[in-house]
C-alpha cells in the first residue's frame, strides 16, 4: 500500500489539473486560452512520468499479482502474453500511449461509476432478501452453485450473461433510484426546451443543458410507487400498469 501511494499522489494531482482545462464551448476564457494545449500537454506528460514505473513493474511481475486482475494489469495483459521477459522492459511507446490513455480514462469515467452501483446492488440485496433469493437462484441456474467456476463459465461462453433477466432487471431498478451520473448536452440553435403542460419554448442554443435522472428517475407521471424498490417494473409485459413507459 505504501509503495503503490508513491504512484497515487502524483497521478492524483496531474489528473486533477488537467480536468480542470476541460471546457465547453461557452467557455471562452478556456477555449481560447493560447497555453491550453500546452497545459494538457503538460499535465498528460506528468500523468505518464507517474504511472510508468507503476506499468514497468506490472509487466515485469505479472504472474506474481495474485487475486483479482486490476485494470493495469487487464491494460498490459495481452502484451505481457505475446512478449518474452527480456522485451517487458522496452514496450513500445506506442503500444504504453495506449495504455496510459486507457488508464486515465478508467479512472476519470469508469471507476466511480461501477463502484457505486456496486455498492447500491449490494445495499439493496441486503434490504431485499426477498429479491436476493431470486437473483442468486438465477446465476445458480445459468452460472452453476460454485461462484469460483463461474467466470471460466462466461469466459467460455459469454452469451450466458444474456439468460439472467432478472438479475438485469435489479441492476435497472438500482440505477432507476441511485443514478450514478447526469448528462450534459450544448443547446444548439433552432433547439427548444417545451414545457409539456404549456407548451411554451426556451431556446437553448448558448446553454449547457443537464438532465436530472434522479429527478426523472422518481417523477410519479412515469413510475408508480416511484421511490419504491422493485425489479419486477422491468420484467412484466408492456401494457401492464408497471411496465416502464417509453423515453421513462
Amino acid at each position: 500500500y505504501v509503495s503503490d501511494l508513491r504512484y497515487c499522489i502524483p497521478l492524483l494531482d496531474a489528473m486533477l489539473a488537467e480536468v480542470g482545462y476541460v471546457y465547453f464551448n461557452i467557455e471562452p476564457a478556456k477555449r481560447f486560452n493560447p497555453l491550453q494545449r500546452y497545459y494538457h500537454w503538460l499535465y498528460h506528460r506528468r500523468f505518464r512520468a507517474a504511472i510508468m514505473p507503476y506499468i514497468t513493474d506490472t509487466a515485469l511481475n505479472f504472474e506474481k499479482h495474485e487475486g483479482p486482475r486490476t485494470i493495469m494489469q487487464l491494460a498490459l495483459q495481452s502484451y505481457v502474453k505475446s512478449a518474452d521477459y527480456s522485451a517487458r522492459q522496452n514496450i513500445p511507446p506506442a503500444f504504453l500511449e495506449k495504455v496510459v490513455n486507457h488508464i486515465k480514462t478508467f479512472l476519470f469515467a469508469g471507476h466511480d461509476t461501477t463502484a457505486s452501483t456496486l455498492a447500491y446492488c449490494y445495499y439493496m440485496l441486503s434490504k431485499h432478501p426477498e429479491y436476493a433469493e431470486r437473483v442468486c437462484a438465477e446465476h445458480d441456474d445459468v452460472l452453476g452453485r460454485d461462484p469460483d467456476e463461474a467466470p471460466a463459465r462466461i469466459a467460455a461462453d459469454a452469451s450466458l450473461l444474456n439468460q439472467m433477466p432478472y438479475t438485469v432487471a435489479f441492476v435497472k431498478e438500482v440505477l432507476r433510484l441511485f443514478p450514478v451520473a447526469g448528462t450534459n448536452r450544448e443547446g444548439v440553435k433552432d433547439f427548444f426546451v417545451t414545457v409539456p403542460e404549456t407548451g411554451e419554448r426556451f431556446p437553448a442554443e448558448g446553454f449547457m443543458l443537464f438532465s436530472t435522472p434522479t429527478s426523472c428517475h422518481r417523477n410519479p407521471a412515469f413510475w408508480p410507487d416511484p421511490n419504491v424498490f422493485n425489479p419486477e417494473r422491468f420484467t412484466v409485459p408492456e401494457g401492464h400498469p408497471l411496465h416502464p413507459p417509453k423515453n421513462a
